[in-house]
């Protein structure tokens, strides 16, 4: 028995335009996906000391007060910083206590010897520190040989960060920091006041 012919009906030339742009459209987003919404958009960070820890005695090793690391396949800046102490006994610029603002152990230029407050846990001051992928920074406290103790609790001290890790170049996000680009907005609290325009500090070079 012979099988049954089948008529392919021919398309009207309405339909021929109909299909030539829909294969068009799909051509057009293959070839454009959608963006990553991740992708260069800021992610902000913070890291704090929680609770406030005790001073190290006289000519002990330091103690780290935060460290934060910028995650791989990205690249940061720190906006904002607050290095403090919490008690009475601390006078600044005395010599009796040392922070260091440290970036995969070398110091920060400008923040790798401070003997005096920097900011407050309320209120941290506006800076731009660069990072790049996978780098640590940490913010440590020491008490030099031959200066007083400062005894727990009656004193303690603490450190903050705020800042922005994105897939990104670290310019773009230098820039947007320092009020040159899109502009990276301040943390949301109003204390913390307006970013744009903080110190630059740079690494230490080694």
């Amino acid at each position: 028995m012979a099988s049954p012919s089948i008529l392919i009906k021919p398309l009207s030339p309405i339909e021929q335009v109909r299909r030539h742009l829909l294969a068009l459209k799909q051509h057009a987003l293959d070839a454009n996906p959608l963006p990553d919404p991740v992708a260069g958009s800021p992610l902000p960070f913070v890291a704090v000391t929680t609770p406030y820890v005790a001073y190290p005695a006289p000519n002990a090793a330091a103690v780290t007060l935060l460290s934060y690391t910028v995650p791989a396949g990205l690249n940061g800046v720190v906006v904002f910083l607050g290095i403090f102490n919490v008690g009475a006994a601390f006078v600044n610029g005395s010599g009796n206590v040392i922070w260091r603002v440290l970036i995969n152990g070398a110091g920060v230029k400008g923040l790798n010897n401070l003997q005096s407050q920097f900011g407050t846990d309320a209120l941290p001051l506006p800076v731009v520190i660069p990072l790049v992928e996978n780098d640590t920074i940490i913010v440590t406290v020491e008490v030099p040989n031959g200066q007083p103790a400062l005894p727990f609790p009656a004193n303690s001290t603490g450190a903050r960060i705020h800042g922005n890790a994105a897939n990104t170049s670290v310019h773009s996000l230098v820039a947007a920091a320092s009020g040159q680009g899109g502009g990276t907005p301040p943390p949301p609290t109003p204390a913390f006041g307006g970013g744009a325009g903080g110190r630059f500090f740079r690494p230490l070079q080694q």
